[in-house]
């Protein structure tokens, strides 16, 4: 654990808010995990699919084994990583860092993409959805995003980390707006 924590530099009720904002307005679903893989903000706009697939406990902890190792890659590589889970759905991690120093990373995603497996940084082996034919009828349901749609939300969720790293802008968003955020932070 490093000497900060992301809540002494960001107000989590308020990130919450600005991620609910834009994890609605992009479709897919956002969150934000603490330097040692914990969860600081679940997920915002879950897809019904991987509230599905975190019903098995199983899978559910690859999962989360999965997300938390894109974190720690995006923070020792300082960059944006893309990688693709079991069942096909496209992710991302992006990293934060203050003052030099890693403390978390969001994570975005749970897209069915068209992007090449040549163009991400992880797939994980793939699954049979004939295994599990409740979560095959689900999948089979979910919205399709461009390439470049995805791209660009990563871009902007980079963006974000930014400003929250270098700016702190996150801890002074919205003067007063503490009531209205307070007590968002629970898994939906």
């Amino acid at each position: 654990m490093g000497k900060y924590r992301l809540s002494d530099i960001v107000s989590v009720d308020r990130l919450k808010l600005v991620l609910d904002s834009l994890s609605k307005a992009t479709g897919l679903n956002l969150c934000v995990l603490d330097d040692m893989g914990g969860v600081v903000i679940y997920p915002c706009n879950d897809i019904i699919f991987c509230k599905a697939v975190r019903e098995d406990e199983g899978l559910k902890q690859r999962c989360l084994r999965l997300a938390a190792h894109s974190c720690f890659e995006a923070g020792r590589t300082h960059k944006c990583i893309y990688y693709r889970c079991r069942f096909g759905l496209t992710d991302f991690a992006v990293p934060i860092f203050y003052r030099g120093e890693y403390v978390g990373a969001f994570c975005g995603g749970g897209a069915k993409t068209d992007i090449g497996e040549d163009r991400l940084d992880s797939v994980e082996p793939h699954a049979s959805l004939e295994e599990y034919p409740a979560l095959a009828e689900i999948f089979s349901r979910l919205p399709y995003m461009e390439a470049d749609a995805f791209y660009e939300t990563a871009s902007l969720v980079n963006q974000l980390a930014s400003f929250v790293g270098n700016f702190k802008v996150a801890a002074n968003m919205v003067p007063g707006g503490e009531k209205k955020a307070s007590g968002l932070n629970k898994l939906q």
